[in-house]
């Protein structure tokens, strides 16, 4: 049985499109990257209205829609998020959208933070930081895709802490359950397509930016994590448009 107390959001400032069309994109953008995952229970109309600061009437037409596009399910008096194997085709269309949307979305923002971070961190590196990071991109080749992973998130946080921008150091921190979170709606489109690739291109897609780093080259920094960041995006986006033809649990 799903929990009914529901998730706790983060949530984010609605913009000035009508406010049910924005509080529905943000509803889904939750769902496609995992905050709200398959078996859960939206948040009550209440505590929508309190979060994001909308009447009760935009509150329902957003869930209304919601649920017309297929990514919830009404039982008894909850919506609850439908589960991968659930999903019609059309609603697999949709969850494609709105897994691009969201890919797009984030790592629009990772570059506003992440290329200025490496550019400031090849200002202000230390011997401590970079000894550290040279770590961090060692254990990067051992092999292990979880542990690529994990260490992955170290390297990205490490560069923002080495950048000398305390709030922006800050910022990204808060922010690492958003860019790293296991996003469980773009699962639907791994099946049958084999080991998911190492972002960026594993411990050589990161070598560059720390070259550029320890050199002390800012602009090198900066473009060198840019096309990182783009690379990874665009991975991820053909992971999801040739993945929707063999979704998971599907045949």
């Amino acid at each position: 049985m799903a929990n009914v107390r529901g998730p706790v959001l983060t949530p984010i400032p609605l913009s000035h499109r009508t406010l049910a069309e924005s509080l529905l994109t943000q509803l889904t953008r939750q769902i496609v990257i995992g905050a709200l995952p398959p078996g859960s229970p939206l948040p009550t109309e209440q505590a929508l209205q309190e979060a994001f600061g909308v009447g009760r009437t935009t509150v329902r037409e957003a869930l209304q829609r919601l649920q017309a596009s297929g990514m919830v399910n009404r039982v008894g008096k909850r919506l609850i998020v439908r589960a991968p194997a659930d999903l019609s085709e059309t609603d697999l269309a949709g969850a494609a959208a709105s897994a691009e949307a969201a890919i797009r979305d984030g790592f629009e923002t990772r570059k506003l933070l992440e290329v200025e971070a490496a550019r400031l961190a090849a200002l202000h590196r230390s011997d401590k930081d970079l000894e550290r990071l040279r770590e961090i991109l060692i254990a990067m080749g051992a092999g292990d895709e979880i542990e690529f992973h994990r260490v992955n998130q170290q390297f990205h946080l490490l560069i923002a802490q080495m950048s000398g921008n305390q709030v922006l150091a800050e910022v990204y921190e808060n922010s690492l359950p958003l860019f790293f979170r296991s996003q469980a709606y773009w699962q639907l489109f791994e099946a049958g397509l084999g080991p998911r690739p190492l972002a960026g291109g594993g411990q050589a897609g990161h070598q560059r930016i720390f070259d550029a780093v320890a050199a002390g080259s800012a602009a090198e920094a900066a473009q060198a994590m840019g096309e990182y960041l783009d690379r990874v995006r665009d991975a991820l986006i053909e992971r999801v448009r040739r993945g929707r033809e063999h979704p998971a649990g599907r045949t």
